[in-house]
């Protein structure tokens, strides 16, 4: 009972620091008009945001860039993690490429941009393999630092148990680095949307990155600022649904190190 109040006071407490900033920004904005036309005001980026919601495209648009950034996060997840757990099997080859990775992941990925149009068109591909591209690094080096941090009397246990180097990495390895994966999962959600976002705004005829660079070059500010907005509630939800894949973790622990033997008796 004391927690939930202690949550409900935090989430009110959020929820009124939102309303002054809000406030201040409404009040301040409209006392200006060269602000009022920078910056716009909350109350007209909430009308924008009922006219873009009459449009029913606009559910295309954010249906388009969500997909981009979603396959761009599985995958550059999925390539990461595998590549950075494989380090486990050969920590040569691992201190070997590491200077190489680093390098690879300081690139800024704009810089690339023009490469990937190149490389994979002008299409959804491109999208997502710039999403990936954002990815893949933060990826590699968490399920690495993972691997790193398990624990090593678990794995001479196993050794002493005759464990092959499959088995070890089976029981301990994967499951003692999936709570460092799934928070590579969660801080990329936002890098997958930015990468989404530049190849959007490099080259695409729809989008939510379309969708602001179009408002900014008419000069439309509350647009833009609403198509933002739509942005962070993208990036919101897909947070919400690492979370969501976070809490199953221990599920895929347990199907990993029990024996199917074991779960195959259990069912019957």
């Amino acid at each position: 009972m004391i927690v939930r109040t202690k949550q409900l006071k935090l989430h009110a407490g959020r929820a009124a620091f939102l309303l002054i900033l809000l406030g201040l920004w409404e009040v301040l904005a409209g006392q200006n008009a060269k602000a009022d036309f920078s910056i716009s005001r909350p109350s007209v980026v909430a009308k924008e945001l009922m006219i873009l919601f009459r449009d029913l495209s606009i559910f295309k648009d954010i249906g388009i860039t969500g997909w981009e950034a979603l396959a761009g996060l599985l995958l550059g997840t999925l390539i990461g993690s595998s590549c950075g757990l494989i380090t486990w099997f050969s920590k040569f080859t691992s201190n070997l490429l590491k200077p190489f990775v680093v390098a690879l992941g300081a690139m800024p990925v704009l810089a690339v941009a023009p490469l990937m149009i190149i490389w994979f068109g002008i299409g959804i591909n491109m999208k997502i393999a710039l999403a990936c591209l954002s990815t893949v690094f933060v990826a590699y080096a968490q399920s690495a630092i993972g691997v790193d941090k398990v624990s090593q009397e678990y794995l001479d246990t196993l050794r002493g148990m005759n464990a092959s180097r499959w088995q070890i990495f089976k029981i301990a390895i994967i499951p003692g680095t999936l709570d460092w994966i799934f928070g590579a999962m969660k801080t990329n959600t936002g890098l997958a949307l930015l990468g989404a976002f530049i190849g959007e705004f490099i080259s695409s005829n729809q989008g939510l990155g379309y969708l602001i660079l179009r408002a900014a070059g008419l000069y439309n500010v509350p647009r833009a600022l609403a198509v933002a907005l739509l942005i962070i509630a993208l990036a919101l939800l897909f947070d919400w649904l690492a979370t969501l894949v976070e809490r199953k973790r221990n599920f895929l622990i347990e199907r990993l190190c029990i024996p199917n033997e074991v779960w195959k008796s259990a069912l019957v």
